[in-house]
């Protein structure tokens, strides 16, 4: 399932799983002048929806797969797995809905299931 989630104003952020990656896409700009940036991330297939919380410097997306729980940090257009867990106190979660598909501005991507 792919899910998506409004950052901000034209910034939006769509979560895949596909095969044990987790696809993260982030679309900026508006439509016309839209800017994708995508990275996969080694994680496992999900056994639950993923989270994605706001904090003061960044955004922490949280995938809970068939290894645990996984953390990925994204800031600004750059994306990192996490090796630690972060802390989330002073964090905010957002709301994820459901996507029919990541939209692509450069062709389409064959999905791959768990």
């Amino acid at each position: 399932m792919t899910y998506v989630c409004e950052l901000g104003p034209g910034h939006s952020m769509y979560l895949d799983n596909q095969g044990a990656q987790t696809l993260v896409t982030l679309m900026m700009g508006t439509p016309g002048q839209q800017q994708q940036s995508s990275n996969s991330f080694g994680t496992g297939c999900w056994t639950a929806p993923p989270e994605i919380y706001r904090t003061p410097q960044e955004f922490v997306i949280k995938v809970t797969t068939t290894h645990g729980e996984q953390f990925i940090q994204v800031q600004g257009s750059s994306m990192i797995s996490m090796t630690s867990i972060p802390s989330l106190q002073k964090s905010q979660q957002i709301q994820i809905n459901l996507s029919e598909a990541i939209p692509s501005i450069s062709g389409s991507v064959a999905k791959i299931e768990c």
